[in-house]
């Protein structure tokens, strides 16, 4: 809707727009063009921005935009790939997204039955339809004057007067055009307004009943777990890799050495420094890259070197757990593995 605003301030609505279309290139059209979608290209890579952000992080997408596109290539070209995506769609796809792409409308129509609160047209109060003439004589007629502006306004181009689709995104312009034209022509509103099927035939209003039962049993159970599932996550969430190209170093004194890559995300809004160690067994870890600390929020990486005995080790690939400390609290706990040779 922004955009068709835009395109309503720049171009002109309806009428004047198609004659702005249909007319040759000239400066003045060329201008209005080119300020319409440099509009669209700017909201389209802040939009993408932000997009990313939601994936990358606020800090890394701060860090793609003030970087050379020649350190960062990765990023730039899904910076660049995400906007022109998005000023595709405003631009030129628009309201196909809606029918075609999102699966909204097709997730809505099977939820509903006859008893749903949707967007109607009152066919019985609307029909037959008849054009409105100055007498404004409508016996036998219905209030629907066929005047096609809830046609006309709808973003995805269907005809709510033929009932209940599954391209609707509920809007909400058909009822704000219809209220309007019904004003004008001396006629009650809310030819289009929100009810249910059974509602305008003439049936019972708003009732309990066994699917609304089990939507809100089914909404609530969702509620409940994404609230125990924010309660007790962990304050952090620790990623910890084997360093790619290695296996295992043998030391001088016979002990085995393993590297690792760490990545602690900070889920608090406080700043902290972390710690790592090995919860039980014999062996030694040391960081061996940058301080662990990180901003609220935020997050740190470093590389962390894990060293165990020889002796102490049974097996090709030894489980060990280490564990995300800060202060004297143990926040996290992460399982990985420690290669070394054969001990046969």
């Amino acid at each position: 809707m922004v955009f068709r605003k835009i395109e309503f301030l720049i171009e002109g609505g309806g009428p004047s727009q198609r004659r702005l279309k249909a007319a040759p290139m000239t400066a003045t059209k060329f201008l209005r063009k080119a300020l319409k979608h440099l509009l669209f290209l700017t909201i389209a890579a802040l939009l993408s921005h932000l997009f990313l952000s939601y994936f990358l992080g606020a800090d890394k997408v701060l860090q793609l935009v003030t970087d050379s596109p020649a350190r960062q290539p990765l990023g730039f070209i899904m910076m660049v790939t995400f906007t022109l995506v998005f000023y595709g769609i405003y631009a030129r796809f628009r309201e196909q997204v809606c029918t075609l792409v999102c699966p909204y409308g097709r997730l809505q129509s099977v939820l509903l039955d006859a008893d749903s609160i949707v967007v109607a047209y009152d066919q019985p109060r609307g029909e037959p339809r008849a054009r409105w003439q100055k007498s404004g004589e409508r016996s036998g007629k219905g209030d629907c004057v066929d005047c096609s502006a809830c046609v006309h306004v709808c973003p995805t181009g269907i005809d709510i007067r033929n009932g209940t689709q599954l391209e609707c995104v509920n809007c909400t312009a058909c009822i704000d055009a219809c209220n309007r034209v019904m004003a004008g022509v001396g006629l009650p509103r809310k030819l289009i307004r929100y009810t249910s099927q059974n509602q305008l035939g003439g049936k019972s209003g708003f009732k309990i009943r066994p699917r609304l039962m089990i939507y809100g049993a089914i909404f609530l159970g969702l509620a409940t777990a994404l609230i125990i599932m924010l309660a007790t996550r962990a304050a952090v969430e620790t990623t910890i890799l084997r360093t790619t190209g290695q296996t295992y170093e043998e030391l001088a004194d016979g002990s085995i050495r393993n590297l690792y890559t760490v990545k602690i995300l900070n889920r608090s809004p406080d700043s902290s420094d972390f710690a790592l160690r090995l919860a039980g067994g014999t062996g030694k870890l040391e960081v061996v890259g940058p301080r662990l600390a990180a901003a609220g929020f935020g997050n740190a990486s470093s590389v962390l070197a894990i060293t165990i005995p020889r002796d102490q080790l049974y097996s090709t690939s030894t489980p060990v757990t280490i564990e995300v400390t800060s202060g004297n609290q143990v926040l996290d706990q992460v399982r990985t593995s420690f290669f070394g040779p054969d001990p046969q």
